[in-house]
């Protein structure tokens, strides 16, 4: 006979976040803003940014206003009920995983989203609410 414990651990740590984070979350904390690196030799842009281009190997040090809209590319619903999306930004190349802030039945593939910024930004990535249908 099997036997499971159901149990919750915390596990504290901290996480540098780097140039490239830093960047990132000081526009979003400081302006609402959605960084993406870009490459200035093969201009690719990367969200969230990165400091060395996969691509070419080379060294990122330009960043370009991502915009707040995207579309949803992929999604899941987890057991809570909430809904994890793939969003594509417009001004990225990769996309990136946030919340979606819509009914599960509600989401789809191909749907325009915007991010909704919290009123008081502490300089995280949970700055961005999450993402909103664009009507």
């Amino acid at each position: 006979m099997k036997k499971y414990i159901k149990d919750t651990i915390s596990i504290p740590y901290q996480w540098t976040t780097g140039r490239a984070g830093s960047a990132f979350l000081t526009a979003l904390k400081d302006d609402g803003v959605i960084l993406a690196a870009r490459c200035s030799s093969c201009g690719k842009r990367y969200l969230p940014p990165l400091s060395f281009c996969p691509a070419c190997f080379r060294h990122i040090d330009e960043y370009v206003n991502a915009g707040r809209e995207g579309e949803v590319k992929e999604f899941t619903v987890t057991r809570d009920g909430r809904v994890i999306g793939v969003i594509q930004m417009d001004g990225a190349d990769t996309p990136w995983l946030h919340v979606i802030l819509e009914p599960p039945e509600d989401v789809k593939v191909g749907m325009r989203v915007r991010a909704k910024l919290c009123e008081q930004r502490r300089g995280s990535i949970t700055d961005i609410e999450g993402f909103e249908r664009v009507k």
